[in-house]
Order: C-alpha cells, then sequence, then structure tokens
C-alpha cells in the first residue's frame, strides 16, 4: 500500500520522501562494502554518492531512537513526508490500519489522533493521497 501511496502522489507532482523505522541492520550497510567497513572502523556519518542517489549512513551514539522530526528534516525539499513504523511518536499523525480479513468491508482504516477515520480499499491509494493532501492543506 504505501508504494501504491507513494506512486500516487508522486504522480500528481508532490515530492514525496520516506523516513522507514528499521529493526534490524540496513540493507545499505551490508559487510564486505567500502561504508560497511568505514563505520566499523569508526566513522560516525558515512555517505555514498552516485551521479543519481545518495546514500547518509549515521552511527547513533550512543545508541538511542531516532527522533522522527530531525529524520522528516533531512527531507527538506518534500511535500509529503510518510513515516513508516513509527508507532509511538507523537501526534499530529495518521495511522493506517489493516482491518483483519473476513471482517466486513475488508480493508484500511485511517485513524486520526482521537482514533476514528474513514476506511478505505486496500485497492484505493487515491483516496488516502485526497485525505493526506486535504490535512496538509487545512494545516498550511
Amino acid at each position: 500500500m504505501a508504494t501504491q501511496l507513494i506512486e500516487t502522489l508522486a504522480g500528481r507532482g508532490r515530492r514525496v520522501a520516506v523516513v522507514a523505522a528499521s529493526e534490524g541492520p540496513l540493507g545499505i550497510d551490508t559487510p564486505g562494502k567500502d561504508s560497511y567497513e568505514h563505520a566499523a572502523a569508526g566513522a560516525r556519518d558515512v555517505v555514498v554518492v552516485s551521479g543519481r542517489r545518495w546514500a547518509r549512513i549515521h552511527r547513533n551514539d550512543p545508541p538511542e531512537p531516532p527522533c522522527l522530526a530531525a529524520l522528516a528534516a533531512l527531507a527538506e525539499d518534500a511535500d509529503v513526508v510518510l513515516a513508516l513504523g513509527f508507532d509511538d511518536h507523537a501526534p499530529p499523525r495518521l495511522t493506517l490500519e489493516r482491518r483483519p480479513e473476513g471482517e466486513a468491508g475488508a480493508g484500511l482504516r485511517v485513524l486520526a489522533e482521537d482514533g476514528r477515520g474513514p476506511g478505505f480499499h486496500l485497492d484505493n491509494p487515491q483516496a488516502i493521497a485526497d485525505l493526506i493532501e486535504r490535512l496538509s492543506e487545512e494545516s498550511s
């Protein structure tokens, strides 16, 4: 669903950024690669650059949960920042909740801060994009 939502928002001309929480090691930080070895040697930051993309690998020392606001600020030219996997952060936020299979109207429910919200079918990312854009306009 996140991929379809990103495609929908990007197709509307929005500059979308994603901040995704990971429980395990990062896929870009692979043993044997220079970036991994430089970090293992003590580099606090490693930035890998190509002509089209770049990635920053930052070590939290001491280890601590990342600050979502600071991470989102790294996406300085984004219109929309989707934070995936950050369940314990403060509002304002929308939560996508999958309804159990077999339940009437199975799909996704978008919950606002008060725990209530509209329901959406899994195959309708346009409706969720509409909601995000409406809420974005209301908050500006």
